[in-house]
């Protein structure tokens, strides 16, 4: 029978050694009584057989049976320690905790001289019960070893003193000899000599140097009564974040995958990655920027178009403790900021804890949300996608798939006319017997949309040519459907019901419906790319639905309706377009503009962040022949000149032909790589993206270019 991998004990699994004694004479041994087969039931295997540990007159030394006592000793030390919380993923990498801890103690060494033999570090633990997260504390406490302490510590407790032993154990590794000795991750120079020889081959110079760099950069601190009050929020959706890239990292780097994911450029303080996904002669280009912030419903990680049409792909991680716990209920506000993200042209992506886990260990959960029907159901739906001219078996690739799955399968490929037809053919699924049915004309339509939703009884309109269905899936979260047989349009809503009282009478069902209405969300949003609409809803926030905006009553539909509301700046990502007013007569998503056309559905861009200082100079005789030649129909491309100028960046080189097919740019800046292109959706367009990208250039429109990104690139380039 196998062992536990260890004893619980202060919070954590440890390997524990306890000795035995005696009941009878407190003779002591290792390792525990041994079991009906003769062998020792305890960790250690020195169990003394003979008896001999018995003391004389003990009459176990005799023979009978043997009752044993298992003891572990400890001491009690009064003396100084200084307890440091850090990161969740900090202390689930052991790399990365002996690093730390090697690395803390060359910069209290450096600092004060000697040798700190008589501190140490240990690791420890306590539940996060204030803040509800679920997880644990983790904390390493430096403490000494000496009685009383010898005032090292004290000295370290103030921000100045902590700071100063960081930057002290900085120098001391990014200037080690080791970085230029091939084949060494460290040295006794820098971390070997406070590391344990067990675990010197997990002490790493260069991480030490990335972990300090990024502590002492983004150097902040703020003071509370105690480490109770600092929320694991931010811990807990960082260690998610690094997950999510972690999986996106190993899909890329597949063998023969012909994907590809490096590091990119900072932009604006955040971290940026390029991620290229190669299909034959076609290259879908994003730029992957890390959000690096936790702001309620901020997405987590964008992901920008740079090889075809403007279009951005919105990715939340969401933690059920954060978002939809009965303490933590933000479902409604979800709900409303994806919204109108997706109304003003983004793609939003939804991914849940549990989809990073399975995703990560390659397991198939036994009732996933993203199975919503087993059976005849999913023949329906094959039916349906047969019929509207696909390949049925991509649903259980694309559609009945992780959400991570169909998120990396729409980033591969992000034309979003399949895309609409497979969340066709996902609600057709849905429309089965068992289901709530009534048919109603577009004039009846809207009173039992409403009463569908809010879960009353369904009135019998006069017949018509539009069929509802209301339902609830393998999880049971609740759908409406309504399906119109003479355009074959679908327009189906999700609804969570985030009342209180509904969260808390069945919490575990609670989490399974709010999963399931996550997946839908990421499913239903491409139905508003053909004659109906996608709709994710929260059971509170039902007072401000109206069912007159849905396409199926007549109205411009729900995101042509929500474009007219603006976006707050904190959902986008750096350098991303800001959306100027809306034009009066709002128009709804053309499936047919383009591959990327999401993106082409929102309202024009306003003009760039950076503009040109009132005091700026005249241009020089290069960049006066540059402005002069700018195409003036071409929205914001003077701006962008203008601020480019402004920031002393080389003139470009306009009109700008790359290979035999002369594949055009406005303005371009060949050392760099990078360049300006007029705005467009069409096939020209989109060859001449494919072009620039394969020949290793960036190029995008005036409106999608940040003036202080490209100064920089430019300029980094131009020495």
């Amino acid at each position: 029978m196998d062992r536990p991998a260890g004893d619980p004990f202060a919070g954590d699994l440890r390997r524990l050694n306890p000795f035995h004694v005696c009941r009878t004479c407190g003779g002591a041994t290792p390792g525990g009584p041994p079991d009906g087969d003769g062998r020792s039931t305890g960790t250690a295997s020195g169990y003394d057989a003979s008896r001999s540990h018995h003391r004389p007159w003990c009459p176990q030394r005799r023979g009978g049976d043997v009752e044993h006592e298992p003891l572990i000793l400890a001491h009690e030390l009064h003396t100084e320690a200084l307890r440091i919380l850090v990161p969740i993923a900090t202390t689930m990498i052991p790399e990365r905790t002996v690093t730390f801890e090697a690395a803390l103690m060359a910069g209290i060494a450096q600092k004060y001289g000697g040798d700190p033999a008589h501190l140490r570090i240990a690791t420890a633990t306590m539940p996060d019960h204030l803040h509800h997260s679920g997880h644990r504390r983790r904390f390493l406490v430096l403490h000494d070893t000496l009685p009383g302490g010898t005032g090292y510590l004290h000295r370290m407790s103030t921000e100045a003193g902590f700071r100063e032993v960081l930057h002290e154990a900085y120098e001391v590794v990014f200037n080690c000899p080791c970085a230029n000795e091939e084949g060494k991750a460290a040295c006794h120079r820098c971390l070997l000599r406070h590391v344990r020889g067990e675990e010197f081959d997990k002490a790493d110079r260069g991480l030490a140097v990335e972990m300090l760099a990024e502590l002492l950069e983004e150097w902040e601190t703020a003071s509370v009564a105690s480490t109770d009050d600092i929320s694991l929020v931010n811990q807990v959706e960082s260690e998610l974040e690094a997950r999510f890239l972690d999986a996106l990292m190993r899909w890329a780097r597949q063998p023969g995958s012909g994907r590809a994911l490096g590091s990119g450029p900072r932009l604006n303080d955040r971290r940026t990655a390029d991620l290229r996904i190669t299909s034959g002669d076609d290259v879908v280009h994003w730029q992957v920027i890390l959000q690096n912030t936790i702001k309620e419903t901020r997405p987590d990680v964008y992901f920008k178009r740079l090889d075809g049409a403007p279009l951005e792909v919105a990715v939340y991680l969401d933690g059920y403790n954060y978002h939809a716990a009965p303490y933590a209920n933000r479902l409604a506000g979800d709900a409303a900021k994806r919204a109108r993200l997706r109304a003003h042209g983004r793609v939003v992506f939804q991914i849940t804890w549990d989809d990073v886990e399975h995703w990560e260990r390659g397991l198939f959960p036994e009732s996933p949300a993203w199975i919503p029907y087993q059976g005849i159901a999913q023949g329906r739906a094959r039916e349906g996608y047969l019929d509207g001219g696909g390949d049925p078996t991509e649903l259980a690739d694309l559609i009945w798939a992780n959400p991570i799955q169909t998120l990396l399968a729409f980033l591969s490929d992000p034309d979003a006319d399949p895309w609409r037809r497979r969340a066709e053919a996902a609600v057709t699924g849905l429309v089965m017997p068992g289901a709530e049915m009534r048919r109603a004309s577009p004039d009846g339509i809207g009173d039992l949309l409403t009463a569908a939703v809010r879960g009353d009884a369904l009135p019998e309109p006069p017949p018509g040519d539009l069929m509802l269905a209301r339902t609830a899936d393998a999880s049971g979260c609740p759908l409406t459907v309504v399906a119109n047989a003479r355009t074959r349009a679908w327009t189906a809503l999700a609804v969570i019901d985030d009342r209180t009282a509904a969260i808390t009478t069945d919490e575990d069902a609670h989490r399974r419906r709010w999963h399931a209405w996550l997946y839908w969300g990421n499913l239903l949003q491409f139905l508003s790319y053909g004659e109906g609409d996608g709709v994710q809803l929260a059971y509170t926030d039902l007072s401000g639905f109206d069912p007159t905006a849905l396409a199926v009553t007549g109205g411009a539909g729900l995101l042509s309706t929500l474009s007219l509301l603006p976006l707050d700046p904190d959902d986008l990502p750096p350098g991303s377009v800001r959306e100027s007013p809306p034009e009066p007569e709002p128009t709804r998503p053309d499936p047919h503009a383009g591959a990327a056309h999401p993106a082409s559905a929102s309202p024009a861009p306003a003009e760039p962040e950076a503009s040109q200082p009132p005091d700026a100079a005249a241009p020089d005789g290069a960049w006066a022949e540059a402005l002069d030649l700018l195409d003036p129909d071409e929205p914001h491309l003077a701006d962008l000149a203008r601020c480019l100028m402004a920031h002393g960046v080389p003139a470009p080189e306009v009109g700008y032909e790359l290979g035999e097919q002369a594949w055009q740019a406005e303005l371009a800046w060949p050392d760099a790589k990078v360049a300006v292109v007029l705005a467009g959706n069409d096939e020209e367009a989109t060859g001449r993206y494919h072009a620039y990208a394969r020949a290793g250039w960036e190029i995008r429109s005036a409106a999608w270019w940040d003036c202080d990104e490209l100064a920089e690139r430019i300029k980094a380039a131009n020495p």
